[in-house]
C-alpha cells in the first residue's frame, strides 16, 4: 500500500498561478487602493447618515437629497479608482495625480497623506505598474 503523499516526497510541488502574473503590486498602490476602501467605507456611512435625516421641511429634504447625490457621487468615484488601481489603467494612475493634487489642500492630515503618495508616484516601479514609460530629465533633454 503506497502513501497518497508519496509522489511529494523531496521538492515541493510548484504552486499552480492563474490569471496575469506581471510584476508585484508596488506597496503604494495598495495604500491607496486601502485609502479608496477607506473612503467608500465613509461615504457609505455619511450616505446612511443623510438617509436617516429627512425632515418634514421640503426645503431641508432638498439639501439632504443634494448631500446624498454628492457623497454617492464620491463613492462611485472611489469605487473605479479601487477597481483602475487593481487593473493597471493609466487613467486611474492620471486621477489619482489630480485627486491628490486636490488633497494636498487639505492641511494638515491631507497634506501629509497626499504629500506621500505623490512623493511616491512617479517613482519607476509604479509607473511600471501601469505601463507608463519609464524617463529622465536628460531622455527628454533637447540636443
Amino acid at each position: 500500500m503506497t502513501n497518497r503523499n508519496s509522489e511529494y516526497r523531496g521538492e515541493a510541488p510548484s504552486p499552480v498561478l492563474y490569471g496575469d502574473v506581471g510584476p508585484k503590486q508596488p506597496s503604494v498602490v495598495r495604500d491607496v487602493r486601502l485609502l479608496c476602501v477607506l473612503a467608500m467605507l465613509l461615504t457609505g456611512i455619511g450616505i446612511a447618515m443623510f438617509m436617516s435625516g429627512y425632515y418634514e421641511n421640503p426645503r431641508k429634504n432638498a439639501d439632504m437629497i443634494s448631500l446624498i447625490a454628492v457623497y454617492s457621487m464620491v463613492f462611485a468615484l472611489q469605487m473605479a479608482m479601487f477597481r483602475g488601481l487593481g487593473h493597471r489603467k493609466k487613467l486611474a494612475w492620471q486621477a489619482q495625480i489630480l485627486i491628490s493634487g486636490f488633497g494636498v489642500l487639505g492641511f494638515p492630515i491631507g497634506t501629509l497623506i497626499h504629500g506621500f503618495v505623490l512623493s511616491k508616484w512617479f517613482k519607476p516601479e509604479v509607473k511600471d505598474w501601469f505601463g507608463i514609460p519609464v524617463t529622465t530629465a536628460l531622455d527628454e533633454w533637447p540636443g
